[in-house]
């Protein structure tokens, strides 16, 4: 707060009022003049949270922005300014394209201009638009534009003197600086942050005052003051402007804290990439044939690696810029796909493997093929045997009866709220790696391990699916292409052991439990419950028994409702029910939409018969079907999805004994009293009542292949099954893999598959561990995605190298040679850390001993070849291999145990630890200002050398520049003290949150993660307890080096937190620990304490613990709370020093908090 109080200077409090005059609120002036969107994270969350306490909340503008023009003035919005009418020579013209976001930043800047502010300051990243905006604004104004890009090297001579060649002679005209303040134009300085300090201090001297001296004598003067016989002084124009464009401080940018130095005396703004509705609009226009579709993934995809910049785990933000390069790349050069395009700007990152693993991992995760190979992956079709007939399914005219219909409504209790939250899920788009029949996988929440997905309902044409779960008993409803589900609990209005089935419409789901033969209506949207009632209806009353419902999934917004004898059709809408009783219990209803105008449906008794039923007006005629063929099952075309044009075909599909029948026009031919043949489609497959028929395929999942088709049937170890799709048109059918993600850990029965038709396009399954997938499975459909596809991937290139082959024997496995140079070895059997060669370690090889990368391409040997070694060769290997891990852990005294039981805490941080390592890599040192570097061999001829210059020495020129370069190491690397608790009470509640093992896991991140970072970071571990409020676990000058040392850091602390006594020295430790740190030579000095907030139990006060965290102005005190009971941890911030105190139940976030950590203390 004292920081945030310091930058609110009067000026700036000046340009918050003037702002508000203006018609803006309060808090967007506050931010605008703050520049808070460039704050270190902690500085502006206590910003956003002070303004919320006071109740001053940000209003965002949603309007579209209109830019009107008259030959005398511009509007843009709802701000009106004159033109300055400039010589057109010199007014700024460029392409620009107009979108929301950026109208809404040109308002902003003439609001400026009309309040009466002359200099502005543009503050963003690189290529979000700056330039580009600025020219457009001009433009607008026809204003008169100067533009002066400074560098580290500039100086006040070279900003104010511009040399020229002229016939033959150097000459020395007025610069762009010069003669903007001679002739009232706007002067765009460019990349001001870079600018030396010197320079900077000149130029608020000219904006302050008016006034500057020019090295040659001259003397800019205000204009009130000049005298105009006097050619020694030079009038500064009442027009003159200055718009400073700057990046944001510190990395990656590298500049110096502009805003600092010059903000109070200018117009602050901060540009920021466009939103995403702005975004495309502007993409669109750059490259108007690329599909709308892959310009929103590459926005969703650019998004997140700019969220990620932000948070910390990623370094560079990329900006629109990039985004509008691959654009006009793939609308020049359309063949070249979406991966040669992307290749342009993102290969650098090539040099970082885990940084380039991450940048394809957020790729892949929005859909976009990178890297993958255009050619289609999809099962091969097998031709069946032309059905032969083996019987006739024909209606019993004369046993149909007809009864009559009571229509009415439910009356419903409620609404109720349940309980409800939402959830994140991982969207898996499997056609980023290759191209296939699944479109993508998402994996539910599975909050319990014995959490069992039982239902999988589709909500209507709006894409909304619902899934229903045991253990706990929860809906989950998503959308669309959303990553977000949302989740109501059922718990308290189910029996303890409910009897589900489930219907939907939209958003409202029908449940019905027949265990506590309750009847529930849930709206997904307002998050309620109604339960519906039966029970005033005659025909219970008369059965003297209550009411056990199973529901069915209907068309058009309906379903069925039937118990015993008793059918109900239910317009869930309209809450309408049509209700009839029949002569026999009702198993079973399978709708169909053959007959779009009329609610044909096929009914199955209990005792097996089959029945056709069809619902007109107040009566509901059922007839008797009879078949030559026992039917032990029927599917017809789903009815969630769609409208009558959605279903081309009429036939149906029967499951009897002797396998899979085709009934042609079923149901239509049965309605109008014709026969219905039925013909063995011979596809040998078993099939379950868990299929599903769309538009003629028939889609059963299946554990197995029949041997006639198992050879050219696609499967991996990934695969679990199949998806058996019969094409009941064309007379195929063909396997589809069911592949599971490779971090699934469940093992499903594929036959418990789950089936709905999503659209009439997509199919979505659901097995019982919560794997929602989409699928694709008609030979149209395949084709218009996969020519969408291929024209992202691009075509082939003309040789695609995919495996290599030696044509070499391996002989005996040994670890090779070491080249001193490192050379790349590809193939041979001599060199250690070759590739695609044989006998030594390396990689993409066969016969070696063990992996070892030295940093090299891989060459890859086929899986084939690798096969192909002998057995003793690869037992031979495996022996090697084994020895030299035995011969590691004895190097440093490490079992196999341990390597286990050290593995187990790294594990689970791996990527925080690649996190943490990037993070480490860019700290740099605080470093002065750059400086004359005198007795140069190039360069400014340095005046003072003049006589030796005459006598022949090449030394007499200097240069702007530091001994301490950016990137290289610190003089001084910065100080962390880590600060563990390992009192009792973290060994106590281990077992109820983890706060042990997490704080473990942690300090196992800080040693791995900063391990090789020396120079930059040392860093020592302190434990405190009840015994001690000091106990140095790590010092800073031995951190330990190897697997074994640091297990046994670990387990040092593990072995205090379990048998050291009760009390608490938080205060006294994070003293002690204060006071070592400050004494310790640093850039900078950094204690982190690590607490489980169980301090009301030893009566220790927040306030103690603030008092000793800001007592040390030189130290930078933080505290993180892992552990809490109840919400004493989140009490606890609230008193602590705003922005030092964090809490965190997920050691995934801890990389993020380091990086606000770093950030805050290298940047104020």
């Amino acid at each position: 707060m004292v920081a945030l109080g310091d930058m609110l200077t009067m000026r700036r409090m000046v340009a918050v009022c003037s702002a508000v005059c203006g018609g803006v609120d309060m808090a967007t002036a506050l931010h605008t003049v703050l520049l808070s969107r460039f704050m270190p994270v902690l500085t502006k969350k206590t910003l956003c949270a002070t303004l919320n306490d006071l109740g001053v909340i940000e209003r965002k503008k949603q309007e579209d922005i209109a830019i009107t023009s008259t030959p005398d003035t511009l509007t843009i919005g709802s701000v009106t300014i004159p033109k300055l009418k400039g010589d057109p020579e010199l007014v700024p013209s460029t392409l620009f394209y107009e979108n929301k976001n950026q109208a809404r930043t040109l308002e902003e800047l003439a609001r400026s201009l009309e309040g009466g502010c002359r200099h502005l300051l543009l503050v963003g990243n690189q290529g979000v638009g700056k330039n580009k905006l600025v020219d457009r604004l001009l433009n607008l104004l026809e204003a008169e534009r100067e533009y002066l890009q400074l560098h580290r090297d500039s100086t006040v001579q070279s900003i104010t003197v511009q040399p020229t060649l002229s016939g033959g002679r150097v000459e020395y005209m007025d610069s762009a600086l010069v003669s903007a303040v001679r002739h009232g134009r706007v002067l765009v300085v460019d990349e001001a942050d870079k600018a030396p300090t010197n320079v900077t201090s000149v130029l608020r001297t000219l904006l302050d005052t008016g006034s500057m001296w020019l090295p040659d004598g001259r003397k800019i003067v205000p204009a009130s003051k000049s005298s105009t016989a006097s050619d020694s002084e030079i009038a500064c124009h009442p027009d003159f402007r200055v718009i400073f464009l700057a990046n944001r401080p510190g990395f990656p940018f590298l500049g110096n804290d502009f805003y600092a130095v010059m903000g109070d005396l200018l117009s602050c703004h901060a540009v920021d990439n466009p939103d995403p509705a702005s975004e495309l609009a502007l993409l669109t226009q750059y490259g108007p044939s690329v599909s709308e579709e892959l310009l929103l993934k590459l926005i969703a995809a650019f998004s997140e690696l700019r969220s990620m910049s932000d948070a910390g785990t990623f370094l560079y933000p990329y900006s629109t810029r990039e985004l509008v390069n691959i654009v006009k790349h793939l609308e020049a050069y359309p063949e070249d796909g979406i991966t040669a395009a992307l290749s342009n700007v993102l290969d650098f990152e090539q040099q970082d493997g885990d940084l380039w693993d991450t940048i394809i991992t957020v790729l892949h995760r929005h859909g976009i093929p990178f890297g993958a190979t255009p050619i289609a992956s999809v099962a091969r079709r097998f031709p069946l045997k032309r059905p032969v007939m083996v019987g006739k399914l024909r209606i019993q005219e004369s046993e149909s009866f007809s009864t009559k219909v009571s229509n009415g409504s439910f009356r419903k209790r409620g609404p109720f709220f349940l309980p409800h939250y939402k959830s994140e899920v991982d969207v898996s788009h499997e056609r980023a790696k290759e191209f296939y029949e699944c479109v993508n996988a998402r994996q539910l929440p599975t909050p319990q391990k014995n959490t069992t997905y039982t239902h999988l309902i589709a909500g209507g044409s709006d894409g909304t699916l619902h899934a229903i779960s045991t253990s706990p008993h929860v809906l989950y409803t998503l959308h669309d292409d959303v990553t977000e589900v949302s989740c109501v609990d059922l718990s308290p209005a189910l029996g303890f052991r409910p009897q589900i089935s489930a219907a939907a419409c939209g958003h409202v789901v029908i449940v019905s439990d027949k265990s506590t033969a309750s009847l529930l209506q849930i709206d997904t949207q307002k998050r309620t419950i109604e339960r519906l009632d039966l029970n005033r209806i005659p025909i219970f009353q008369t059965k003297n028994k209550s009411p056990s419902y199973s529901v069915k999934q209907g068309r058009r917004g309906q379903c069925w409702i039937y118990d015993d004898n008793v059918l109900i059709r239910y317009n869930i809408a309209e809450n309408k029910t049509a209700l009839c009783e029949l002569p026999f219990s009702v198993s079973d209803v399978i709708q169909t939409h053959v007959n779009p105008d009329s609610d044909d449906i096929l009914l199955r008794s209990v005792e097996g018969s089959w029945y056709l039923g069809s619902l007109a007006g107040k009566r509901f005629t059922c007839t008797p079907l009879h078949s030559d063929v026992k039917i032990t099952g029927a599917w017809a075309t789903d009815a969630a999805a769609g409208d009558k044009s959605d279903v081309p075909y009429s036939s149906d599909v029967i499951q009897s004994e002797m396998g899979v029948l085709l009934a042609d026009k079923c149901v239509g031919s049965l309605a109008n009293g014709s026969d219905v043949k039925l013909r063995d489609l011979h596809t040998g497959i078993t099939c379950t009542e868990k299929g599903l028929l769309n538009k003629g395929l028939l889609i059963v999942p299946v554990k197995g292949i029949p041997d006639v088709f198992q050879k050219d049937s696609p499967s991996d170890k990934h695969t679990n099954g199949y998806l058996a799709v019969v094409d009941t048109v064309r007379y195929t059918i063909s396997f589809v893999p069911l592949r599971r993600p490779k971090n699934s850990s469940r093992s499903d029965d594929p036959e418990n598959l789950m089936l709905t038709l999503k659209s009439p396009k997509q199919i979505s399954s659901l097995s019982t561990d919560g794997i929602l997938q989409e699928w694709e499975l008609s030979d149209e459909s395949l084709a218009v995605s996969y020519e969408t596809w291929q024209s992202m991937v691009g075509d082939p290139p003309a040789q695609l190298n995919i495996e290599r082959y030696s044509g070499m024997d391996v002989s005996q496995p040994k670890h090779g040679k070491i080249d001193p140079d490192n050379v790349p070895h590809v193939g041979g059997n001599t060199w250690a850390g070759g590739t695609g060669g044989r006998d030594t370690a390396g990689l993409g090889g066969k016969g070696g001993p063990y992996r070892l990368d030295a940093g090299h391409n891989v060459h890859q040997l086929s899986d084939e070849e690798k096969s192909a070694v002998p057995e003793e060769v690869q037992r031979a290997a495996r022996d090697m291999g084994r020895k030299a891990f035995e011969k590691r852990l004895q190097e440093i005294k490490m079992s196999e145990y341990d390597a286990e039981r050290y593995q187990s805490f790294v594990s689970s941080v791996s990527k925080q630890i690649t996190a943490l390592k990037q993070l480490a890599a860019g700290l740099e040192a605080k470093r002065g200002d750059r400086t004359w570097l005198k007795n140069q061999t190039d360069g400014e001829l340095d005046d003072s050398k003049l006589v030796e210059g005459l006598t022949g020495d090449r030394n007499v020129f200097k240069r702007r520049g530091t001994a301490q370069q950016k990137g290289v190491a610190m003089s001084k690397p910065k100080h962390l003290t880590l600060l563990a608790d390992v009192s009792g009470s973290m060994y106590r509640f281990n077992g109820l949150d983890q706060r042990l093992q997490r704080e473990l896991e942690l300090v196992a991140m800080v040693m791995e993660g900063l391990q090789g970072s020396e120079e930059r970071v040392r860093y020592d571990i302190i434990g405190h307890s009840g015994e001690n409020p000091h106990i140095p676990f790590v010092e800073r000058e031995a951190p330990p080096n190897n697997e074994k040392k640091r297990l046994e850091v670990l387990e040092e602390m593990h072995a205090h937190s379990q048998f050291c006594w009760t009390g608490d020295h938080t205060v006294t430790a994070l003293k002690q620990a204060i006071a070592h740190a400050a004494s310790v030579e640093a850039d900078e000095r950094i204690v982190i304490a690590f607490s489980d907030a169980n301090l009301k139990r030893y009566f220790i006060r927040p306030t103690s613990i603030a008092s000793a965290m800001t007592k040390d102005p030189n130290v930078s005190v933080f505290v993180i709370f892992i552990g809490s009971l109840g919400d004493e941890a989140l009490q606890l911030r609230k008193e602590l020093p705003a922005g030092k105190t964090f809490v965190t139940m997920d050691t995934k976030e801890m990389p993020t908090i380091m990086q606000q950590i770093f950030t805050s203390t290298i940047i104020q």
